[in-house]
């Protein structure tokens, strides 16, 4: 018995790819080892829980151990990925406030598109 994706499902892969593709330099500079962007589930797992929770792991990466500087490049790729149409997985990675800005400025980039 052979599986075969959706013509959803592969349309969201090849979306996803592209993104990360347009991103990459940023998630090099944020020092993201790469599979917590390998897939979009993985993704959203991290800016859930900050780490890689319902995922096995092979790092010990946390958000708690980004610089200044790197958590502004994660901020503003996640500001990115919900201007982009990605669903907001719930994120917990910054404080509530800064979360509530976050989706405000992806709302605004996402109206200018």
């Amino acid at each position: 018995m052979s599986f075969r994706r959706s013509k959803k499902n592969v349309l969201e892969v090849r979306r996803w790819r592209a993104f990360v593709n347009e991103n990459l330099s940023q998630f090099l500079a944020i020092g993201l080892p790469e599979e917590i962007y390998h897939t979009q589930d993985y993704f959203d797992d991290f800016l859930m829980h900050g780490y890689l929770d319902h995922h096995h792991s092979a790092y010990n990466f946390t958000v708690n151990i980004l610089t200044k500087d790197q958590a502004l490049e994660l901020r503003e790729i996640i500001v990115k990925y919900l201007a982009s149409g990605f669903g907001d997985p719930r994120l917990c990675v910054f404080s509530h406030e800064e979360h509530e800005a976050i989706r405000a400025e992806a709302r605004s980039r996402s109206e200018k598109l």
